[in-house]
């Protein structure tokens, strides 16, 4: 007999995608209308879920080929039905291979299934892809969509990242085109300008050097530094290559620019900067520059005012000097004439010997500014014109005078004394301060020629 009720299948197409669900949605016409409804697969029936009165739905589970099935209702069947299974195309594996700038020296990597991922400007990324039931694999990178060749379902494509980027892949066959894509995003990271910071310092003993110390940075390493320079209104920079260590991210590095051998002369004045480049070997090398100094030579006559002061304040701390050794013999035969009236030494004579030892320490200390003194002297009265040989050689036979005037013996016999005092060695004590005594007239009597010299080499040098 023939069913008093029709079987109506709501879906357009009995097509679905092999690992993905499918609903299958029907309803029932006519004069009759059972209660239940049942889908039969290979002779299993199965109860549809009712949605409204006359609609009904089974979901069949992850198909993964072809199915069979026809409907069920109260003794009646309706004709074999067929829901075709397509294969679905994939992605079954991803591989990266990374082949960086050589100018990093790193070593390439290759990345397994892993899309995303964070790399230098320049790496040349090549993706090796392994498919399945694919015919098509559509690249999609910035605006451009490539259309990849496959061999035996695997496809090859390079690609050099300037540039963060998202690309997807879509793999896809005749009968399903563009149904699943992959996204991923490269993040490139790129080349950075170098740093450099540099600080000055001229020392006042060596006024004719102007010293440098700086710090220099790049994210992956350094090509070269130069020192630049030019003086008064030149139209163009001379450069001066500084080495450094190309394979350092970060260092240090010192110059002294001497101010005589770029002929620098009084009045002038020094403009100068740093530039350092990387190693950039995507884009080419970048550079950046320390900020722009100026250096003003003084004048002649500012120099000569200089100098002249120096040399008042040279014959002020002699004198001076001589005047402290007066004092300090005067403190010996004090402090002689106690140890020889007492016993013992005692508190009062350990004071006085501080005191003494102070006082001949604070007078090494003066006559050796005195020299440091003389020396820069020395050399700024040279800058300002050529001496004669015959000056030359008084001005070095000046300086190995303030030389001798740092008396290594009396500095001996000051650790001597400190030692006696700690003992408490009066016969000891008497003997050292003999011999410092002694030591001390011989100071007075060098000092008094190096003051005469240095007095006649003044008075050499105004009639030159």
């Amino acid at each position: 007999p023939q069913a008093p009720f029709k079987f109506n299948i709501i879906n357009q197409k009995l097509v679905a995608v092999e690992g993905e669900d499918f609903t299958l949605l029907t309803t029932l016409s006519g004069a009759e209308i059972p209660e239940q409804l049942f889908i039969d697969i290979s002779n299993s029936q199965y109860k549809m879920l009712q949605q409204g009165a006359l609609t009904h739905a089974y979901t069949f589970k992850n198909p993964r080929k072809d199915i069979q099935f026809r409907f069920a209702a109260d003794g009646f069947f309706s004709p074999l039905y067929t829901l075709k299974v397509l294969p679905k195309p994939v992605v079954m594996q991803l591989q990266m291979d990374l082949q960086y700038p050589a100018y990093l020296k790193m070593k390439p990597d290759s990345w397994q299934n892993r899309g995303d991922a964070t790399m230098p400007e320049g790496t040349v990324i090549t993706w090796k892809i392994l498919t399945k039931n694919t015919e098509n694999l559509s690249f999609l990178i910035a605006d451009s969509v490539l259309r990849i060749a496959l061999n035996q379902q695997t496809a090859v494509v390079s690609h050099k990242a300037k540039y963060s980027f998202e690309y997807t892949l879509v793999p896809s066959h005749a009968q399903l085109a563009a149904h699943d894509s992959l996204r991923y995003q490269i993040q490139v990271i790129p080349d950075e300008y170098p740093a450099i910071l540099v600080k000055s310092d001229q020392d006042t003993a060596n006024p004719s050097f102007i010293f440098f110390n700086g710090q220099l940075q790049d994210d992956y390493g350094l090509r070269k530094l130069v020192f630049n320079y030019k003086i008064n209104d030149d139209n163009f920079y001379t450069k001066v290559a500084i080495p450094l260590q190309s394979q350092l991210t970060e260092q240090a590095f010192f110059y002294a620019l001497d101010l005589a051998l770029v002929n620098v002369k009084p009045g002038d004045k020094l403009s100068y900067y740093f530039e350092v480049w990387d190693n950039d070997g995507v884009n080419g090398s970048k550079s950046s520059k320390s900020a722009l100094q100026t250096y003003k030579m003084p004048t002649k006559e500012e120099l000569q005012k200089a100098v002249d002061s120096n040399k008042e304040k040279i014959k002020d701390d002699l004198q001076e000097s001589k005047d402290q050794l007066k004092d300090i013999d005067k403190s010996v035969q004090d402090i002689k004439k106690d140890l020889f009236q007492k016993k013992e030494t005692d508190w009062s004579n350990k004071q006085k010997l501080n005191q003494l030892l102070e006082k001949q320490k604070n007078l090494m200390e003066q006559m050796e500014k005195s020299k440091e003194l003389n020396e820069k002297n020395n050399k700024e009265e040279n800058r300002l014109s050529e001496e004669e040989k015959r000056l030359l050689e008084k001005q070095e036979k000046l300086e190995k005078m303030f030389e001798e005037l740092k008396n290594e013996d009396i500095l001996k016999l000051l650790e001597e004394i400190e030692k006696s005092m700690e003992k408490m060695d009066k016969n000891k004590l008497k003997e050292l301060l003999d011999k410092f005594q002694l030591k001390n007239e011989e100071l007075e009597k060098e000092l008094d020629r190096t003051m005469a010299l240095f007095k006649q080499l003044e008075f050499e040098q105004k009639l030159q």
